[in-house]
Formats: C-alpha cells, sequence, structure tokens
C-alpha cells in the first residue's frame, strides 16, 4: 500500500509531496546461526515475514523574492521507517502459542531487525550498593545493571531487547537553502541521522570499556575511582563480565555542502562565445 499527495500552493511558493506506505516481505534471506557442532557458523536461509511501514516528505519553499534580485529558497526531506518482525518460520512453541525468538540471530518477533539484546545499564556500582554486590560478587565501580526478573541477581534472563543498529535511525532528514542575489549564490545543505529512543545505535567497545584496551587506559575519560565516584564510566580497570556492548547513538547533523558562486553576465559569456560560465568555491 502507497498514499501520496503532491500539492502546490500560495501560488506555487510552497510545493511538496508527501508519502507514506505499508508492505509485507515474506522469505526474506537471513543468516541463521548454527549450532557448534555441525562445523558451519552460519546458513543462508529464506524465511520470515516482515512489515514495513514508513512515511517520506519533500518540501521546496520560495521563502523570499524581491523585485531588487534576491531570493531566498529553501528544500527540506524527511524521511522514517520502522519495520516489524512478524513470523521467523511459522512454527509456534506448544506451551506459549507463539514462535520462539532466534536470539543468537538477533531476530525478535514483534521487534525490528537489527536488534540489540543485552543488560540494560542502569549507572556505576558505587560503595553503598552492598546488596548489590554481594548477590552479584560485583565490586565499586562496575557497571550496574538492571534486574528485570527481580530474583535479586545478574543473570542472562535479565537480557532485552535494548536497541537497535545505526542501519535503523529514529529519522533522517536534509535540509538545503539556496540564496541570490544578482549574479551571486550562496547554497549550503544541512544533513542529518537522528538516534534515540534506542534507535541508531553501535558498540563502542574501544572508547567506552576499559578493560577492550589492550595496552593500557590510554582515554582521557573521568573513570569511576574511589576519589571520584562518578556514574557514567566504570573502574579503569574494570573486566566487563558479563559481555556487554558499550553502545552509543550514532545520530550526527552536519553541514554537508556549501558553495559560493558567480554566474558571469550574458556581455562576457557571448565575447568569449560560450553559453555559460560559473566560477565557484565549496
Amino acid at each position: 500500500l502507497n498514499i501520496g499527495i503532491d500539492f502546490s500552493i500560495f501560488k506555487g511558493r510552497l510545493t511538496g509531496t508527501i508519502d507514506a506506505y505499508s508492505s509485507k516481505t515474506t522469505n526474506e534471506l537471513q543468516s541463521v546461526n548454527l549450532p557448534v557442532f555441525t562445523g558451519y557458523p552460519t546458513v543462508q536461509s529464506n524465511l520470515g515475514e516482515v512489515h514495513n511501514k514508513g512515511l517520506e516528505i519533500s518540501l521546496t519553499s520560495v521563502n523570499i523574492k524581491s523585485s531588487s534580485g534576491f531570493t531566498w529558497s529553501t528544500s527540506y526531506n524527511f524521511w522514517i521507517n520502522r519495520n516489524k518482525l512478524i513470523h521467523i518460520n511459522g512454527i509456534k512453541n506448544p506451551t506459549t502459542g507463539i514462535e520462539n525468538d532466534n536470539i543468537g540471530s538477533s531476530l525478535f518477533i514483534g521487534k525490528s531487525l537489527g536488534a540489540f539484546y543485552d543488560y540494560t545499564p542502569i549507572g556505576i556500582e558505587q560503595t553503598s550498593n552492598t546488596a548489590y554486590i554481594s548477590a552479584n560478587g560485583a565490586v565499586a565501580g562496575d557497571v550496574m545493571f538492571k534486574d528485570l526478573n527481580g530474583d535479586g541477581k545478574i543473570t542472562t534472563a535479565d537480557r532485552s531487547v535494548i536497541g537497535y543498529d545505526n542501519t535503523k535511525p529514529n529519522y533522517s532528514m536534509n535540509m538545503s537553502n539556496t540564496f541570490s542575489y544578482k549574479n551571486f549564490q550562496l547554497f549550503f545543505q544541512v544533513n542529518a541521522i537522528v538516534g534515540g529512543h534506542g534507535y541508531d545505535m553501535a558498540t563502542n567497545l574501544r572508547g567506552l570499556d576499559p578493560g577492550a584496551l589492550q595496552v593500557g587506559n590510554w582515554l582521557n575519560l573521568p573513570y569511576w575511582t574511589p576519589s571520584n565516584p562518578g556514574n557514567t564510566y566504570p573502574r579503569p580497570n574494570y573486566g566487563n563480565p558479563l559481555g556487554y556492548g558499550f553502545y552509543q547513538n550514532t545520530g550526527f547533523a552536519r553541514l554537508q555542502d556549501a558553495t559560493f558562486s558567480y554566474l558571469f553576465p550574458k556581455s562576457i559569456t557571448s565575447m568569449l562565445k560560450i553559453s555559460s560560465l560559473r566560477l565557484y568555491v565549496s
């Protein structure tokens, strides 16, 4: 299903396109992990059903158009996509009546593809967290995780889908502006991939996990120490015993392009016997 609308209003000063879509894909090619005894790590298989939905918006506006020759126009594009895994293999668990998740391949019913299945950090253990430290054999300065099942200990049962990889931004957008005055023109474009709400994440062990540094602790970060008991970075000799991924939002906004140009007048290009000549710097 695809629904769209094209419009032009204010005597053409604002034009645009809005598209919304919803689709179903079956028999997707997925990489599935195999048991160790097979001798092969993964196999490619056609399986599952995924639903996609999204929205795309494209707008162009003429903000200023004066008789003096000055114009300002803007183009804006926005797009967002969500997918959901509906089926993996169609085989229901006789006890629960629903399909089992494929944790090894990060495939979870009702969740988006590219999911991160891990523990939920809630800060850094402090010397006052005696109950947590005692129950988990931890020490102050370790990463503290949420006890999802409430049994008082952090085990594999406390893992859940905590986010999605950086192929799944929350939304993306870009905006360009063009300023023109007679033969001069200034153009710039800003591009943004926005994370948040668990989207557009990536693991950053080398940057955030002290135990991942092979030579020594060379990053200038405010790690937890007894004299500096912070709640963001673990102690410098933290060994990451649970193998937490240390995820970060990878969203960004940047100036993608900027160009200043001058269009030579016809009086000059005709003398040079060329149709058009533009000098620019970008």
